[in-house]
């Protein structure tokens, strides 16, 4: 009978070292992260463009535009930068589909139906947001804002049309 408890005694120490190396690796990967390298994320697909927002040229935010080959939809993310990282400020960001087929034009005649757009007081960033179809053979726009001391500071993809496929 002797046995049998060593090696159940046995079977419980190396459950609970396992058990305590997943939490050590576990608590690594959330405590490692960055915060450049969380506000990159969660936006699928390949980054296209990246527009800073500049005030007093200084950075204070970023507009993110993703395209995800698989699906044909664009996302977009207005980031926190520099003095305004970890501040809450009322930040919006708007992504849309243009009915334009050819990148340049000074306006997007886009259909409210596909856009999509998230604004509210964050302290890192506003978003992800994507297209609610695929831009496939159109032109896309992107906007991201950002207000400070009461006044609206903005970023838009450059041109405004553009990345037409």
């Amino acid at each position: 009978m002797l046995p049998n408890v060593l090696n159940a005694n046995r079977v419980r120490l190396l459950i609970a070292a396992a058990l305590a190396g997943l939490a050590l690796v576990a608590s690594l990967s959330l405590g490692g992260s960055t915060p450049a390298g969380a506000a990159s994320g969660n936006c699928a697909g390949s980054l296209i463009e990246s527009r800073n927002l500049n005030v007093g040229g200084k950075k204070v935010g970023e507009l993110d535009v993703y395209y995800n080959r698989a699906t044909g939809r664009n996302c977009a993310r207005m980031n926190h930068a520099g003095s305004t990282w970890g501040k809450k400020l009322m930040t919006r960001v708007w992504i849309g589909i243009c009915s334009e087929k050819t990148p340049g034009n000074k306006t997007c005649h886009y259909d409210p139906a596909t856009d999509a757009v998230d604004k509210g007081s964050y302290s890192y960033y506003a978003g992800p947001v994507t297209t609610k179809a695929s831009a496939a053979g159109r032109c896309i726009a992107a906007s991201g804002y950002l207000w400070m001391n009461g006044k609206r500071y903005a970023v838009g993809t450059n041109p405004w049309v553009g990345h037409c496929g």
